[in-house]
């Protein structure tokens, strides 16, 4: 074999597996976690909530303050004529920025989370604390567009695919993906379990950003199963081989226009990661699902000084945790099997954890378990 032609074949070997490869454009922390979007020059843009300003970085990852003086930004879009609209989740508007970098109040609406753009220019609202999707049409006239108990979950991420005429959801809550057509009828593609950040398309797949469980997904539009792509399931900002890579509490996500790269924001870190080589993506074995515990349930819910967790399955000794919503852990306890009685243990919560939304997290040998309750 001459020394070209073996030169040519390391080059494609190396190419090759390279293609499929987590890396980080942005090391953090950044003034980001939240929602992102792309323009027509590749800039990408990333709101940052719990914070006051979208940041701007250039396809070199280069960064800069865009638009400041907001409250709590969340998922972002374009207008069809190119100007960016932001969701002020807890000031309950929408706004305008022009091509001057002025804002403007483009919709007063509750809880604005994920926007969409209809082919009709009409826009949909995903509305975290509403759980529902409503309509703004073009004379800025708002009404309902999809309710259901199916969007208790809180739905945040949002995706329209105009030549199925299909609207596809992601509640944060319950990380459920869901499907409506154009006949208003509603399936549910996956139950990723814990909390979904933000969802994107790209060729016959939405992607997911498992916050929790610090993966990222892929689920099959046409509802023929998903998997795990990326993450090891540790948290982390570590870059490399796809199963190994880890994640931060991974939550906005985008897919560049080709479909072929994937950027998500980490939360935890506030840095901006990406996927290359997703059209070529397989699943690794070691990342076929393992999620859920078949007929794991806690009671009562609401609490307030205990829970009692029903263990369908015990094999050995397995790890709780209670995260919070800003995914802070409030407890950790590890438990061997012979602490369950009739497959029931009851746990005692701290005494300082205030009312509202939280997770318990179970993992072990038989898989892990996420599952939402509230305290009063």
């Amino acid at each position: 074999m001459n020394r070209t032609l073996l030169s040519i074949i390391l080059s494609i070997l190396f190419f090759t597996s390279q293609a499929q490869h987590v890396s980080t454009l942005v090391a953090g922390p950044g003034n980001f976690n939240d929602g992102l979007v792309q323009d027509s020059l590749g800039n990408i843009y990333a709101s940052y909530y719990f914070g006051t300003v979208v940041t701007k970085i250039t396809p070199s990852g280069q960064t800069s303050d865009h638009i400041t003086g907001l409250t709590d930004p969340n998922g972002l879009t374009f207008t069809p004529e190119g100007l960016l609209l932001i969701p002020e989740a807890t000031a309950n508007r929408i706004t305008l920025v022009d091509t001057g970098g002025n804002k403007s109040t483009f919709a007063n609406i509750t809880n604005p989370s994920g926007l969409v753009f209809l082919p009709s220019g009409d826009l949909l609202v995903a509305q975290y604390n509403q759980d529902k999707v409503s309509i703004i049409d073009t004379a800025g006239n708002i009404s309902d567009f999809w309710t259901g108990t199916e969007l208790s979950g809180g739905p945040v991420g949002i995706v329209y695919n105009a030549q199925e005429k299909a609207t596809y959801v992601g509640t944060f809550d319950n990380a459920k993906i869901l499907k409506r057509d154009s006949l208003g009828n509603v399936s549910q593609l996956a139950d990723l379990a814990g909390w979904c950040g933000f969802i994107c398309e790209a060729g016959d797949y939405i992607y997911a950003t498992a916050y929790s469980f610090h993966r990222i997904f892929r689920i099959a539009k046409d509802g023929s199963g998903n998997m795990s792509i990326a993450g090891s399931g540790s948290s982390g900002q570590v870059d490399g081989d796809l199963s190994q890579a880890r994640f931060n509490n991974p939550n906005g996500i985008i897919a560049s226009k080709n479909g072929d790269t994937l950027y998500i924001s980490d939360l935890g870190t506030r840095s901006l990661r990406f996927i290359s080589g997703v059209d070529s993506i397989v699943t690794p074995s070691s990342l076929e699902n393992e999620l859920e515990i078949p007929g794991m349930a806690i009671w009562p819910n609401p609490a307030r000084d205990f829970l009692n967790l029903y263990v369908p399955i015990v094999q050995g000794d397995f790890q709780l945790e209670i995260y919070d919503l800003n995914a802070n852990v409030v407890y950790a306890n590890k438990f061997s099997g012979n602490t369950i009685i009739d497959n029931t243990l009851k746990i005692t919560l701290p005494t300082e954890l205030k009312a509202g939304k939280y997770h318990l997290r179970v993992n072990s040998k038989s898989g892990i378990e996420v599952l939402p309750f509230l305290i009063r």
